[in-house]
């Protein structure tokens, strides 16, 4: 066809010439022969051999033997060491790190498994897992119980261990400016021994005279075995002292040291360090030793102190105001003679012995303090009490000190103390659990008080029966 129209000019016009150079290449195009075909693609290679797997692992070394359980014996391991804990600060605090304590220790005691065995021992099983789980129930509640119980006891054997006893050395000053100052050395051999023979008496029953007193029979705590490893555990997971803490420790045991030695015992013997500086009290040694924390930078962080203001913002501000205002209605009572009046009012009270007296004051205090703060009941009664002990030709110490140490004794309800609050916040425990071990716990605390108080308190305080000091005239 390219051939046709490339000639066709030649025969069509006189101007062939003209159009051949440019169909000439188009016909020649078309007679020449084709090209060559491409040559072949080279063959692909051979796929690479399969990647073999990598070799297994070797296991992983076996953790050392866990020793075998033993039996339980573990209610003293919670409850001693709270009830010491709370010698030298107020009872919240050293019951809050007691409940940690008490977690710890019903988590090393771990609850049974279901029944394993054939059909036909299912019914055994099933019993003895229920007895199991039961006495693993009655641990916890105990083991929680005793470490509230022991930090309300503990914070009795010092001055400082309690707000009530504060409130006491307040109110003694206020209503009698002459009384001698209470040693702190003198209270701590006073209540030392109460307090111990207490917590005794609570591990005692928790561990044995609770499950011998039972209508029915029941396996004792003492069949629980007690995993010691995870004790272990958790001790190596707080790490080694640090220098902070080492420091905050040494403060602390001069502290003590200073409370202790401020007054002695005997003249002769040691006066104290009060003699060189009367001015200085209990609260001297407390705010100087403050200070020194401010002041004293922090190993790990030069640049800090061991305690700033940020970490003092969490400090429990509201029992200043609350131990304020009780000193203040003191005063009141006082200065208003409202507590004369009501000392006259109890009169009648002449007529009873002395130990039935304060045995009926110890109750009113111990019962009363179950529905209401124990610094509350401890303001409002110590100031009637005090002049009440006057009117009576008593020594208002022995009146003030048992009902002091009766408001730290409320084990029944959780709104009595701030440890039973504490405790009853972990959910473990109810009302009619507590009420039942507190209402034997309260009767034997006023009985022991009340039969204490005549034993060893003219021995340490210097009290003389049915006699007025001579500051208390």
């Amino acid at each position: 066809l390219l051939l046709f129209f490339s000639l066709l000019p030649l025969f069509w016009s006189s101007s062939s010439f003209f159009f051949l150079p440019f169909f000439l290449p188009f016909s020649l195009l078309l007679l020449s022969p084709p090209p060559p075909p491409p040559p072949p693609h080279p063959p692909l290679p051979p796929p690479p051999p399969p990647l073999l797997p990598p070799p297994p692992l070797p296991p992983p070394p076996r953790p050392p033997p866990r020793p075998p359980p033993r039996p339980c014996r573990a209610l003293p391991a919670p409850t001693c060491p709270a009830g010491y804990m709370a010698l030298s600060a107020l009872s919240p605090p050293p019951a809050a790190a007691a409940s940690v304590t008490a977690s710890g220790a019903c988590g090393g005691v771990s609850a049974p498994t279901g029944p394993t065995g054939s059909f036909s021992d299912a019914s055994t099983h099933a019993a003895a897992h229920a007895s199991a789980l039961d006495v693993f129930a009655r641990f916890r509640v105990r083991v929680l119980l005793g470490v509230a119980y022991a930090a309300s006891i503990g914070g009795v054997m010092t001055l400082i261990g309690t707000a009530p006893n504060l409130a006491l050395m307040q109110q003694l000053q206020i209503l009698f400016p002459d009384a001698p100052d209470i040693s702190f050395l003198a209270w701590t051999i006073f209540a030392t021994p109460l307090g111990v023979i207490l917590i005794a008496f609570i591990w005692l029953h928790f561990s044995y005279l609770a499950d011998m007193c039972t209508l029915t029979r029941r396996r004792s705590i003492g069949s629980l075995k007690l995993d010691t490893h995870s004790f272990q555990i958790m001790y190596d997971e707080l790490g080694p002292t640090s220098w902070e803490e080492m420091l905050i420790g040494a403060y602390m045991l001069v502290m003590v040291t200073l409370w202790f030695t401020r007054l002695g015992l005997s003249t002769d013997w040691f006066p104290g360090w009060s003699v060189w500086f009367p001015d200085a009290d209990y609260g001297t040694v407390a705010i100087l030793v403050a200070l020194l924390l401010f002041i004293t930078p922090a190993p790990s962080k030069p640049t800090t102190a061991l305690l700033d203001w940020p970490a003092l913002l969490h400090f429990p501000w509201g029992i200043l105001l609350l131990l304020g205002g009780g000193f203040a209605m003191a005063s009141g009572f006082s200065s208003s003679g409202l507590s004369d009046w009501i000392s006259e009012k109890l009169s009648f009270f002449e007529s009873f012995p002395s130990i039935l007296l304060v045995f009926v004051i110890c109750c009113i205090t111990t019962f009363l303090t179950e529905v209401t703060s124990n610094v509350t009941v401890s303001n409002i009664f110590l100031p009637i009490i005090g002049t009440m002990a006057v009117s009576l030709g008593q020594n208002p110490l022995l009146l003030m000190i048992p009902c002091t140490i009766s408001s730290s004794m409320a084990f029944m309800f959780p709104v009595a103390t701030p440890p039973n609050a504490i405790v009853f916040a972990s959910g473990a425990i109810t009302v009619p659990q507590m009420a039942s071990y507190g209402l034997l716990f309260n009767v034997f605390a006023v009985t022991l008080i009340t039969l204490y108080s005549f034993a060893l308190g003219p021995f340490v305080f210097g009290i003389e029966l049915n006699v007025v000091p001579p500051w208390a005239e």
